[in-house]
């Protein structure tokens, strides 16, 4: 069982719900982190015509936004139905509900989406099982990239702990946010060699 988050997620928990529910805040929230997501693109490789899947995008899906601001198509997923209940208010509300569909689900225990690149926040827990989960559902050549927290709030974030797969990493050094891991390509639900 993974361990009780620390204070810094807690309060971006509770900021994040006040977020969902202030359009313009959110955006505000989400500017910073424009950049974090065009390092993304380029990690992930994606293109525009590949089917995206934000695990844990929580009750203010600002990544998810923000690659609609780019021009992708997202399926944004947390497994809180509070928190899809919102998130989709709040993809309403900013005018991205013909680029975003929000959907309940949990990559470690449910059937998710198909996806091309699966890209998994730094609050996601327990990371290993949810990486193990969408290594199982993804296709050949699908992407899997996961938000690692800095080193200074060890402890307070679950850490991918299997990092042979790891092929490439970019670095944020965006407050709790310090970088962001590709697993290697998949070759029918395993990765590749």
């Amino acid at each position: 069982m993974a361990a009780r988050p620390g204070w810094i997620p807690r309060m971006t928990a509770k900021a994040e719900w006040w977020l969902a529910r202030n359009t313009l805040a959110c955006r505000l929230y989400a500017r910073p982190y424009e950049q974090v997501i065009r390092r993304e693109i380029t990690l992930g490789n994606m293109r525009r015509s590949d089917r995206i899947l934000n695990v844990g995008c929580g009750p203010a899906p600002f990544t998810a936004m923000l690659l609609a601001e780019e021009g992708f198509s997202v399926t944004a997923l947390d497994c809180d139905e509070r928190a899809v209940g919102l998130a989709r208010e709040a993809i309403r509300s900013a005018g991205y509900v013909d680029r975003v569909n929000v959907m309940i689900g949990n990559p470690a225990t449910d059937v998710v989406p198909s996806f091309d690149v699966a890209l998994v926040a730094l609050q996601v827990r327990p990371k290993d099982a949810v990486v193990a989960g969408l290594l199982h559902s993804a296709g050949a050549g699908a992407r899997i990239l996961v938000r690692e927290s800095a080193t200074w709030c060890e402890g307070m974030y679950d850490h991918l702990t299997g990092g042979d797969d790891v092929t490439e990493e970019v670095y944020h050094h965006r407050g709790a946010l310090e970088r962001t891991l590709v697993i290697r390509e998949c070759i029918d639900g395993r990765t590749a060699s």
